[in-house]
């Protein structure tokens, strides 16, 4: 089954439900599920994420739009109401950040992915495809939970002072306070020691069989 349904938000700052530009969803690609069929309509939207099977949109008054595949209950169980300020997830769950540094995880729960979600308040940002998942607290610290390929969870790194995340399945990647990379989980195609060192690095973003990283003034990939 063969889906390469993309969806992009015009006019918005993607993974920003902060920003002040808020546009409209383009979906293109397979429509088995209603990928492209389903997709909201309209303007207000501030973030998307998903995999093109489930995908997710937040609105600028931060409640969650789904559509597409809902095995698990990744549409269906989707927190409902406002206040919510990142989202993240694919085909078998999402998550979502809230105003209040809270997170909240629906979807399976095979691998812990639902109820091993951290708890509490001061979360910052969040990662991950619904399998395996990653949050970011406020001290800079690492929190990962879900399918452990790899040691996508078990690896992640300890201490403080991280300023990003990215990844899913099998491997995550992380920006640190002083601009350098840490790459963890799987390495069949270099993508973990293929990660580039130094410093100076200012974001991160994990794809299936390698990284991105942005450096002005471009975006390269390993």
């Amino acid at each position: 089954m063969k889906h390469v349904t993309l969806i992009l938000a015009a006019s918005a700052i993607l993974g920003s439900a902060t920003s002040a530009w808020a546009g409209t969803i383009v979906a293109w690609g397979d429509n088995g599920y209603g990928e492209v069929s389903d997709a909201p309509t309209g303007t207000g939207f501030t973030a998307i994420a998903g995999d093109g099977l489930t995908d997710f949109a937040l609105s600028s008054n931060g409640s969650i739009v789904a559509w597409g595949y809902n095995g698990f209950g990744a549409i269906s169980g989707a927190p409902t109401g406002t206040g919510f300020t990142a989202i993240s997830g694919g085909f078998s769950g999402g998550i979502a950040l809230r105003s209040n540094g809270s997170i909240v995880a629906w979807g399976d729960n095979g691998y812990g992915e639902v109820s091993d979600a951290p708890t509490g308040t001061g979360f910052t940002a969040i990662a991950g495809d619904g399998v395996t998942d990653f949050a970011l607290s406020s001290n800079g610290s690492i929190v990962a939970w879900g399918q452990n390929a790899n040691g996508a969870v078990s690896d992640a790194p300890t201490g403080n002072g991280f300023t990003a995340i990215s990844g899913g399945y099998d491997r995550g990647i992380a920006l640190d306070s002083n601009g350098s990379i840490v790459a963890w989980g799987y390495d069949g195609t270099g993508t973990i020691s293929g990660a580039p060192t130094g410093d100076g690095f200012t974001a991160v973003a994990d794809g299936y069989l390698g990284g991105l990283y942005f450096t002005l003034p471009g975006l390269k990939h390993f």
